[in-house]
């Protein structure tokens, strides 16, 4: 690893593994959740791409005494520690992950200037809102009300409670898609701004 800060890029990722407490350690101390080493990996790999950087010595900030042969640091806010790999020859492990302050998790952080990057978007919502149906037999009788042809009342509060779960959704579905390209643009701005403020170390 070289001696000056370098900028993490997917040749570097391509050396570097987890140990399993290093997985627990990033949920843990980012604040995004316990799950499957397959979901929060990824997570923190896409993490060390967006503001990444490789570095021989610690931050000041770094309180271990533990001996190390390098760091991956994510802007102010995180430091993953590294060792030489027994798996491989010229390869490095995560075998554990700390964070600038007690308790400062990724929100915290970006509130603090510490890293740019927004959390992980959560998924889509798996369905509609609820659409109560009192608000339908409203809609419904309304428009019976206005109708130019005969309709019963039960079928017009029932095609009144169809148009309306369907709004529902279809408002669902936009809003989670404007706040997708909200944060793949809070992500790409985060990203010029690392290196910027690196210079392209």
């Amino acid at each position: 690893m070289s001696r000056r800060a370098v900028l993490v890029d997917r040749k570097l990722l391509g050396v570097v593994g987890f140990t399993d407490h290093a997985i627990e350690r990033f949920a843990e101390r980012s604040g995004v959740g316990q799950g499957a080493r397959r979901q929060i990996e990824p997570i923190a790999r896409d993490l060390l791409l967006q503001e990444g950087r490789a570095l021989r010595e610690p931050p000041s900030w770094y309180r271990s005494s533990n001996a190390a042969d390098g760091y991956l640091q994510v802007g102010e806010w995180m430091l993953f520690v590294l060792r030489g790999s027994r798996r491989q020859r010229g390869a490095y492990d995560v075998v554990t992950v700390l964070t600038n302050g007690d308790r400062t998790t990724w929100p915290v952080a970006r509130r603090r200037g510490l890293v740019f990057t927004p959390p992980p978007l959560g998924p889509p919502p798996a369905r509609p809102p609820r659409v109560g149906w009192l608000g339908s037999v409203v809609a419904g009788l309304r428009d019976r009300r206005r109708a130019t042809e005969p309709i019963g009342r039960w079928a017009a509060i029932r095609r009144a409670h169809a148009v309306r779960v369907r709004a529902a959704g279809d408002g669902g579905v936009a809003a989670y898609e404007q706040e997708r390209r909200r944060h793949a643009d809070e992500r790409r701005d985060a990203h010029e701004r690392h290196l910027r403020r690196c210079g392209g170390a």
